[in-house]
């Protein structure tokens, strides 16, 4: 304790006594009493013991005090830092956590409207290639009604003259036949009359 005290202080001496007065001068370097021989130091060193004068112990006890009050201060300090560190880590941790779950809500809410914004301009492309395609088969079915009805009209017109052209052949046929029948007709009248006249 007396060494830290005092570090510039040369110990190197070899006699304990002697280190020991050196120390004890120096803590009670202060405290000087007056006499009827003169001035008189606070302690003297004897062979095993020190004897202290009235007032000399008692400020060594305060400087002892002081001394481990101060320590003890130093020690409560790097523990309070200690633990203050610790909780301040234990704080960051947990912010870091709060900012990254923050973080990845946002990024999550900004990733859901960019996927509803891509879905509805993709809902819009495929609406208007729909419509053009729409339009496009709408245009393909008038032009093919067309084309079919085109091409019908010919031979619709090849089958009705072909068809007014059996009819009148059938007609024809079907006079001529008749004709004949009634010229047939005619004839067999005409005998059966002739042979009733004879036979009447």
């Amino acid at each position: 304790f007396l060494a830290f005290k005092f570090p510039d202080s040369d110990l190197n001496s070899g006699d304990i006594k002697v280190d020991s007065k050196m120390l004890i001068g120096l803590l009670l370097a202060g405290i000087m009493h007056d006499s009827h021989m003169g001035q008189v130091e606070a302690f003297t060193c004897g062979k095993t013991s020190i004897y202290f004068r009235t007032g000399a112990l008692e400020r060594l006890e305060t400087i002892r005090q002081d001394y481990y009050a101060e320590r003890a201060i130093q020690l409560q300090a790097w523990y309070r830092s200690l633990v203050a560190r610790q909780q301040f880590s234990t704080l960051k941790r947990g912010m870091i956590l709060l900012q990254c779950e923050v973080r990845c809500q946002q990024a999550f809410v900004a990733f859901t409207r960019k996927v509803r914004s891509a879905v509805t301009v993709q809902c819009f492309v495929r609406e208007c290639l729909a419509v053009k395609e729409l339009s496009r088969r709408r245009m393909n079915h008038a032009s093919t009604v067309i084309q079919t009805r085109w091409r019908g009209m010919k031979p619709r017109e090849q089958f009705t003259t072909v068809r007014k052209a059996a009819v009148r052949l059938q007609c024809f046929n079907r006079m001529v036949l008749g004709k004949k029948e009634a010229a047939l007709k005619k004839k067999e009248r005409d005998e059966h009359q002739t042979i009733n006249k004879r036979m009447s």
